[in-house]
């Protein structure tokens, strides 16, 4: 949010950003989505992202005015579609992809376009362009000149981190210490992973291959990753990105 303030002041200021409504406005707001639903850029959009717990904002109250907006016209923006969010308890999250599939079902199938998803597994069109793609750009502005193939994803789910790397054709890892393992791929034919880890640790160079710049001997599928790591000669580095700061709504929109 911070970096979309600072690269369109002028435009955000134009924006009527709320995070509640009463019923008279959302009924106002769900009336202006109509209005422009069948124009080249909409007036009203529900923007959802989730990073940790719900707060008590979310309510029943929330989804059924976001409901009349979508309904109505409004478009639908996710910054990411994971089921659920992992914790250390071993008792995950609700996580964006689950309040995302709700709100698919209220704009399918007439409102299907207007549904879009700037993440991970956003597709090559939106999440690849808008997250996957931008972070490609800034490894070429930190000097990075190589081709798309020696650029590498790591991620735990199949139908995000795997699939947002698939999207722009570049190398993906799964690890299987989040959310996914690889005994779950068949259920996600189209987005195989290249390489598959059981942790972060099983990807690193050990201390003595570093030194002495040798690949290490290996017979397992799982130790395919480090060898092609160590063969690229490249630092492999994780920036996190919130994809929703580069999406713009035009000039006086109205955001919920």
């Amino acid at each position: 949010w911070r970096l979309l303030v600072a690269a369109g002041a002028d435009l955000v200021r134009s924006w009527e950003v709320r995070t509640t409504l009463t019923e008279d406005e959302a009924r106002e707001w769900a009336a202006d989505a109509s209005a422009h639903a069948h124009g080249s850029s909409s007036s009203v959009f529900v923007v959802l992202f989730s990073d940790g717990s719900i707060t008590a904002d979310w309510s029943f109250d929330v989804i059924k005015k976001a409901t009349w907006l979508l309904t109505h016209g409004a478009e639908f923006v996710c910054t990411a579609e994971d089921a659920f969010n992992p914790t250390k308890e071993g008792l995950p999250l609700p996580g964006p992809g689950m309040f995302s599939a709700m709100f698919r079902k209220v704009t399918w199938p007439l409102g299907r376009h207007r549904h879009r998803v700037l993440g991970k597994g956003g597709g090559a069109a939106e999440g690849g362009k808008y997250m996957v793609g931008h972070a490609i750009e800034m490894l070429r502005l930190q000097g990075f000149d190589g081709e798309p193939h020696e650029i590498l994803i790591v991620g735990d789910r199949f139908d995000t981190d795997i699939r947002g790397g698939r999207s722009v054709g570049i190398k993906t890892c799964l690890v299987e210490s989040g959310c996914h393992t690889s005994q779950l791929q068949q259920f996600y034919p189209a987005d195989t992973a290249h390489f598959v880890a059981p942790d972060l640790r099983a990807i690193l160079p050990e201390p003595e291959d570093s030194q002495h710049g040798l690949l290490p001997h290996f017979v397992d599928k799982r130790l395919m990753l480090r060898a092609w790591m160590l063969s690229q000669g490249n630092d492999l580095c994780q920036q996190h990105q919130r994809a929703g700061a580069r999406v713009a709504a035009p000039a006086a929109a109205r955001v919920l």
